[in-house]
């Protein structure tokens, strides 16, 4: 079956729409707190817009250090498509307090507000991957997980993209407001169409024995402590955190890559963002067509080469004597090889994750693998401080070490992973 005939099917078109829908409402949500900190709100100077950007980042994340251990548990234990829809519900009112802070500029309220979201979103995770094996068979797994990485990133493309959109408006806090209220609703609604699972699947999570409560922390520890039981899935999720930080690595310099390189417009970075995210989403799709919807791993190392292979191309075009035209279509054509290989290297590795594992404990290796995600994110910001900042190495070069790192870090993962085989 090819990925797009799994929109047919009533069993995961609510799904993939609530999924899709929540990804480009935090990022909408996200993006217009940003601009509305540089643009509305007036600030005593730009450190102070700085931290606060700052602040608005970490205020996201900070919940899927907190929360995701618990979240797997309660996923695990508890009805998955009933935790779904209370969610939205609380997304909505999340978003309607949002509007009404919105509009009345109420910055203290917006980042507890963001706080919020990211915590919704934690608590979403383990349930976003969990739950489709239990509502489809094992060959239609993979091209699942194809439109599901798909839609994320365009999601993402999208709800960053609407955001400057709306902000570009002389009523843009009306027309933000509408759009995140509009945004939460539709994915409450489809939430709402999202059928059931059998008894015989929610049989299989129910663990007899297991606490009826459990702390934050606990839970976390827990959720870890199941990786570590099994030495593929800690290999598995090392190589999906590695996607996520070589990610966050490349996205984050996109700004200063474009202004030291290509022009002072910062649309050429809205542009750059566009083609790497569809070229993940191409990616995504052409790994379920090269493996023929069966869960391998042949093309996991060969995807890393040409990830590594495009971050190091960088250093050969990242420097004088180009013209901007040429610059731009150069770096566009790294950021899609990049984005391609990268869509190809994830979709096997998020439904080895998805098959590997028990039904009764899938939602905590999934919400360990978001906290390890989280972590290589943070890392991310750290080691480009390290390079660019503490060690003045060139942007071209810090792209190499990116490169080289990845192609390292790969292959030993994978020589792990083959001999726990």
């Amino acid at each position: 079956m090819t990925s797009f005939k799994l929109l047919t099917q009533k069993n995961f078109l609510p799904y993939f729409l609530v999924q899709s829908l929540g990804a480009m409402n935090d990022n909408l949500y996200k993006n217009v707190l940003l601009l509305f900190i540089a643009f509305v709100i007036p600030v005593g100077s730009s450190a102070d817009s700085a931290l606060l950007v700052n602040l608005a980042a970490g205020l996201f994340i900070l919940p899927f250090f907190i929360f995701s251990g618990h979240a797997g548990w309660l996923a695990d234990r508890y009805n998955k498509v009933n935790i779904i829809r209370r969610l939205k519900l609380l997304e909505v009112i999340l978003m309607l307090s949002a509007a009404i802070s919105l509009y009345f500029q109420q910055l203290t309220l917006l980042f507890i507000l963001l706080f919020f979201m990211g915590t919704q979103s934690a608590y979403f995770g383990p349930i976003k991957y969990a739950i489709l094996p239990q509502v489809l068979p094992k060959n239609e797994l993979l091209g699942a997980n194809a439109l599901v990485e798909m839609a994320t990133f365009v999601a993402i493309l999208v709800g960053t993209l609407l955001a400057g959109v709306v902000m570009a408006f002389e009523q843009a806090i009306i027309f933000a407001c509408a759009g995140i209220i509009i945004l939460a609703v539709l994915g409450w609604l489809a939430a709402a169409q999202i059928p059931q699972l059998p008894a015989t699947e929610e049989a299989k999570v129910m663990n007899i024995g297991q606490a009826t409560k459990i702390a934050f922390y606990a839970a976390s520890k827990q959720a870890i402590k199941v990786i570590f039981t099994d030495k593929k899935l800690l290999y598995c999720i090392l190589l999906i955190s590695w996607f996520w930080f070589l990610g966050a690595s490349v996205l984050t310099q996109l700004p200063n890559l474009v202004k030291a390189y290509l022009s002072d417009n910062p649309a050429y970075v809205s542009i750059l963002l566009a083609v790497f995210s569809l070229a993940v989403g191409i990616g995504s799709l052409l790994s379920n067509y090269l493996n023929k919807g069966k869960v391998k791993f042949t093309l996991v190392v060969p995807a890393a080469y040409l990830m590594a292979a495009a971050c190091c191309g960088f250093v050969l075009t990242l420097g004088s004597g180009y013209d901007q035209v040429s610059q731009l279509l150069t770096t566009s054509a790294l950021l899609t090889v990049l984005g391609i290989a990268g869509g190809v290297f994830i979709v096997p590795l998020y439904t080895f994750l998805q098959t590997q594992v028990s039904a009764n404990v899938r939602a905590q290796v999934i919400a360990a693998n978001n906290i390890f995600n989280a972590i290589f994110m943070v890392v991310s910001a750290i080691v480009a401080i390290v390079i660019l900042a503490i060690l003045q190495l060139s942007l071209g070069q810090y792209f190499v070490v990116l490169g080289l790192t990845t192609a390292m870090f790969v292959h030993y993962c994978m020589h792990k992973q083959y001999a726990c085989n």
